[in-house]
């Protein structure tokens, strides 16, 4: 447990010591170099490159009720065309990346940068992600165990 314990102490110092070393000038990239620990800050960085370098987007569609939406191909994957609905708020991509893995893909990263939001939506950061983790007490976690107490009560 002591062993967790620092080690889980030596990752908290690592992320907020510094600052991670951007490669790109995408405003994204600074938003979540300031937001992810160190080792999600690489994994999002290596999809904003992505996004840079193998994105090509085929349409973009009419911007109805501040949601626009993007139909785009990745160059890696030559048959495959990816959909992207954004606003400043949301993106939401065909390949379900966020809700496979918890971060966003290059493909929302792509229609972000040209939508020019240039902060994280708030509403697609995980806090198991973040570097201040720890320091956020879920209250549904508190409300949950709760419940669960007054039922094991109340079976007695």
């Amino acid at each position: 447990m002591d062993k967790q314990r620092n080690e889980t102490k030596r990752l908290n110092h690592e992320s907020t010591s510094g600052k991670p070393t951007t490669v790109i000038k995408f405003f994204l990239e600074d938003d979540a170099a300031e937001l992810y620990t160190r080792e999600i800050f690489y994994k999002v960085q290596d999809e904003i490159v992505a996004a840079r370098d193998y994105m090509r987007i085929q349409t973009i569609g009419p911007e109805i009720n501040g949601i626009k939406c993007y139909e785009m191909r990745d160059v890696k994957m030559k048959d495959m065309i990816f959909k992207v609905e954004v606003s400043k708020t949301h993106a939401n991509c065909s390949c379900k990346k966020f809700l496979l893995c918890g971060i966003l893909c290059r493909h929302a990263f792509c229609a972000l940068n040209h939508f020019e939001v240039f902060k994280i939506p708030r509403r697609l950061l995980l806090n198991r992600r973040m570097k201040n983790a720890e320091s956020k007490p879920s209250s549904k976690v508190v409300v949950s165990n709760e419940i669960l107490i007054w039922r094991l009560y109340l079976r007695k």
